[in-house]
């Protein structure tokens, strides 16, 4: 059986609660990344692994 990976992109200004839902999805196993904005979010989706 193949699993997959999944990640979540959170984009805006970090407070308390986007670094509280960053802590509670990497304690679940979830990949996850936060960002202050759009420009860096593109970065991130262009040089994330696509595989």
């Amino acid at each position: 059986m193949s699993t997959a990976l999944i990640r979540i992109l959170i984009v805006g200004p970090s407070t308390s609660g986007t670094d509280g839902i960053v802590k509670e999805l990497t304690g679940a196993g979830w990949g996850s990344h936060s960002v202050a904005s759009v420009v860096e979010a593109e970065t991130v989706l262009k040089t994330s692994d696509s595989k």
